[in-house]
């Protein structure tokens, strides 16, 4: 019961990671809403993503000045007339999103050296 419950833990940890690197991506591309990108991320990420922690991830990243929160004014196909709340990336949220692009990077090449045992953990500290 104990070894389940770690790696439960483990595996929110990690699914959160990827979930905010793919949030900050996908409203990269274009402004989004919270609903829309929970559809993205149920498909690609994992069905069991709640959406409290989309929104808990958007609502951070709003106060730590990474997104910025508006309404659309216009009324488009996708969001059959509902006024949405839009999420798009400021300034600092383009660099956050470089940021963990580097690190993305850096920590895959050092899982890859990881499972082949040719890494000196010292480097991942």
């Amino acid at each position: 019961m104990i070894m389940s419950y770690t790696i439960d833990k483990w595996k929110s940890r990690w699914i959160n990671s990827i979930l905010e690197y793919f949030l900050f991506i996908k409203i990269a591309e274009k402004p989004r809403y919270g609903g829309e990108l929970i559809v993205y991320a149920r498909d690609l990420i994992s069905e069991d993503i709640k959406i409290p922690t989309v929104y808990s991830i958007l609502n951070r990243s709003v106060q730590s000045n990474f997104l910025e929160e508006f309404n659309k004014e216009e009324k488009d196909i996708n969001t059959r007339g509902i006024p949405r709340r839009y999420y798009r990336l400021t300034v600092d949220g383009r660099n956050y999103l470089e940021e963990i692009k580097k690190e993305v990077s850096f920590r895959l090449s050092l899982l890859e050296d990881l499972n082949n045992y040719n890494i000196d953990l010292k480097v991942i500290l």
